[in-house]
Parts: structure tokens; C-alpha cells; sequence
């Protein structure tokens, strides 16, 4: 009997039950949950931010260890919650929703939707309490709903991140939930229920494909049309969100491993774009870009800052995630259609263009009046510290198929079993 792949980090993990995708979401998971805690001590609202953040991780261990279908519900329902709590605790004594509920709406219809489904798998095969022993010819109709449910609570995640509230809080909590959040709520799930019950399935993953890179192309026009900075920001990140799920639903080795890459890269350069978001706020004030600009001459760090990480998010080379994308890219050109392929260029050079309007949004041209009068709120030193190894940790994302072999070809091998 062949052996179960074994993720190739410190801590052994699959020894408690969790699998190689759940260990690599953990370690993601709590290295953005360390950097926005340091980015954060000292802030309004940060002893809050540190319980929750920590709660989440806590219930997100047992989570990708457990077998049992209503075990798992529930704690990923647990999940969700601290996430909400994560946002709420964020937005402090502001009322500014941004938008944000039906949003929040689309969630609470996605949350019913999994229950109806694992109630009929459940029922279904047997009155089996073990997902792994859940039958996929006993409702087929479940895999495409499943996929529209995940990704509509990964949807949410995104509604919190753009929502007001007070910095730097709001910012390193709209990097926690889109990176750490989106990770438990919606890429864990996807394979634990789609690849692992439905895998044989071609079904929902030509539909899973399409979603994602149609959604992609929508969400990167939204992006180009939006003023307001942070929801640019939140549907930038949501672009690369949709291309991972769309190579993850891919039957090839490549399309599996462009989509960890870029889960990798994406990781780290979301979380310090956000972050660079924040700082701007911060100084400014303000969060319209017709309203910013100039910012570049006040604050040349936080300039740096977005533009790195920025561009690796879009991936451009040598940053963050292009290696993923470039083989993500390859595997699509196998597809018998080109028009995956396609749509997905199409993604791509959106979010190249949308990142650079930000950029001469926000740090080009003369100074907005919004920077002057609010050039005392600068981020403190131990923020700018963090954001040292999130650097870093960009850049090294690049060169991931250099170091992070042995934590990528594990967690292909499980999911193509």
C-alpha cells in the first residue's frame, strides 16, 4: 500500500490527522497571522484583533484534521464566524458598511447551500458520518452547487476587507481575512469537498474553470472602474483568488502546481499590498483615489511598498507569483479551446493595468490636500519593521520553484489521488 504524501516542513502535522494542503494553509496561515499581529501592537482594537486571529487558527487546525461531515460544518461555520468577528472588530465604532451586505447576504446563502448538500451526500450514502466515505453518484447535482456556495463565502471575505474603519487595523485585518480567511473559508473546502468527493468528476470542473477565469476578466474590469482604493485593492486580490481556483479545477499536474505557486506568491503579496493600502490611509485620510495623489513626495516607503507588491500580484517577474502563472498558463494552452487561455491573458493584463492606475492614483502627481494636512499619522516603527520579511518573503516567492519543491510536489500528489 503506497505511503500518503508527507508535506516537507518542520512541524509534523500529518501526524495529527491534517493533510498536506491543510499543513501548507496552516503555515500560510499563521506567518500572515504573526506579520499583522506585529504590524498592529499598540493599535485600537489590537488586543481584540489578537484573540480572534488566534481563535481562527485554532479552530482552523481541527478543521483540516477531521473526517466527520457535521464536525466539519460546524467548524467551518466557526471559521466564518471569526472571520465576521475579525472585520467587525476592524471597523470599530464606524458605520461605514461600504456596500458590504449584500455581499454578506451572498455568504449566509452560501453557508445554507453547503449544509443542504452534505445533508443529501450525507443521507444519501448511507447515513455516513465520514466525508471521505461520502458517495458522489448519490447527488451529482451537489458538486456545481458546492462550487457556486464556497466561492460565494470567499466573496464575503472579500466584502470585509473593503469596508471603513480604523487603520491600521482595517488593513492588516483585510490582509488576514484575504489571505489567512480565503485559505480556510473557501480553497480548503473547494479540495476537501470538490477534489476529494466529486475528484472523477469532469462536470464541475469545466464549470469551476469557466467561472473562474470569466469571473476573473469581470472582476479585474471592476477593478479598473472603481475609485474607491481599498475595494480596488480587495477585487485585485479576488482576480488571483479566481485563476487558483480555476487551475486547482484543472485534471493536469501543472494546472495543480501553477495554482500552489501562485497560492504562494499570492499569499505574501496580497498580504503587503493591503498592508501598503493601510499606510496610505493612514497618512491621507482618505481612501477615493480622485481624491488622493502625490503621495510618493510624503510617504516614499509606503510607494516602495505598493509597487512591489503590487506588480508581484499582478505577476510580473521576478515577484510573487508569475512562475505559477506562467505555468498555470501553460497548462490552459492544453485545454482543446483558446479561449481559457485567452480570458486568462486577458485577467492578467487587466490587473497589470489596474495596479499601475492605483499606483499613479495614489503616489504620482502633485500632493493632494488630504496628504498635507495629514502628514503626523505615519505608521510606527515596529510596522515598519514587519515590513522587512514581508518583503522578503515577495521575493522569495519567485524563486519558490527553487525552495518550496518539497512542500508543492506533496500536496500535488494528494490532490491527484
Amino acid at each position: 500500500m503506497a505511503q500518503p504524501p508527507v508535506l516537507n516542513l518542520p512541524l509534523p502535522l500529518e501526524a495529527y490527522g491534517v493533510d498536506p494542503l491543510g499543513g501548507l494553509l496552516i503555515y500560510l496561515a499563521l506567518v500572515v497571522f504573526l506579520l499583522t499581529v506585529l504590524y498592529t501592537v499598540g493599535a485600537p482594537g489590537w488586543g481584540q484583533f489578537l484573540v480572534l486571529s488566534f481563535l481562527l487558527l485554532v479552530f482552523a487546525l481541527p478543521l483540516f484534521a477531521i473526517d466527520n461531515v457535521a464536525v466539519f460544518y460546524f467548524l467551518w461555520e466557526l471559521c466564518a464566524l471569526m472571520c465576521w468577528a475579525i472585520g467587525q472588530n476592524a471597523l470599530g465604532d464606524s458605520r461605514d458598511d461600504n456596500g458590504v451586505l449584500p455581499i454578506q447576504l451572498a455568504g449566509g446563502v452560501g453557508s445554507l447551500a453547503v449544509l443542504a448538500c452534505l445533508v443529501v451526500l450525507h443521507v444519501n450514502s448511507g447515513a455516513t458520518f465520514s466525508l471521505s466515505a461520502l458517495r458522489p453518484e448519490a447527488a451529482p447535482w451537489a458538486a456545481p452547487v458546492l462550487l457556486v456556495a464556497v466561492l460565494l463565502k470567499s466573496l464575503a471575505l472579500a466584502g470585509y476587507a473593503w469596508r471603513g474603519g480604523r487603520q491600521p487595523l482595517a488593513g492588516a485585518s483585510a490582509a488576514l481575512l484575504m489571505t489567512a480567511g480565503i485559505s480556510i473559508i473557501g480553497i480548503f473546502p473547494f479540495a476537501k469537498l470538490l477534489i476529494g468527493v466529486f475528484g472523477e468528476n469532469a462536470d464541475w470542473r469545466e464549470l469551476c474553470l469557466w467561472i473562474g477565469l470569466v469571473g476573473a476578466v469581470v472582476l479585474a474590469l471592476a477593478a479598473l472602474g472603481e475609485d474607491d482604493v481599498r475595494r480596488s485593492v480587495a477585487y485585485v486580490a479576488l482576480v488571483q483568488v479566481l485563476l487558483l481556483f480555476a487551475g486547482l479545477a484543472l485534471p493536469y499536474t501543472q494546472g495543480l502546481a501553477g495554482s500552489l505557486l501562485i497560492l504562494l506568491g499570492y499569499t505574501f503579496a496580497s498580504t503587503t499590498l493591503f498592508v501598503a493600502v493601510s499606510a496610505a490611509e493612514q497618512r491621507a485620510g482618505e481612501r477615493s483615489l480622485s481624491k488622493l495623489g502625490g503621495l510618493g513626495a510624503v510617504a516614499p516607503g509606503s510607494a516602495a511598498l505598493f509597487a512591489v507588491s503590487g506588480l508581484a500580484l499582478a505577476g510580473l517577474p521576478p515577484l510573487g507569483p508569475f512562475v505559477g502563472q506562467i505555468v498555470l498558463a501553460s497548462s490552459l494552452l492544453r485545454v482543446q479551446s483558446p479561449l481559457p487561455f485567452v480570458l486568462y491573458a486577458a485577467a492578467v493584463l487587466l490587473t497589470v493595468l489596474c495596479v499601475l492606475r492605483l499606483f499613479r492614483g495614489l503616489y504620482l502627481g502633485p500632493v493632494a490636500a488630504a496628504a498635507v494636512h495629514s502628514a503626523g499619522r505615519r505608521p510606527s516603527r515596529l510596522a515598519a519593521l514587519v515590513l522587512l520579511p514581508l518583503l522578503a518573503a515577495v521575493a522569495l516567492a519567485g524563486f519558490a520553484p527553487f525552495w518550496a519543491t518539497g512542500v508543492i510536489e506533496p500536496v500535488v500528489s494528494y490532490l491527484q489521488r
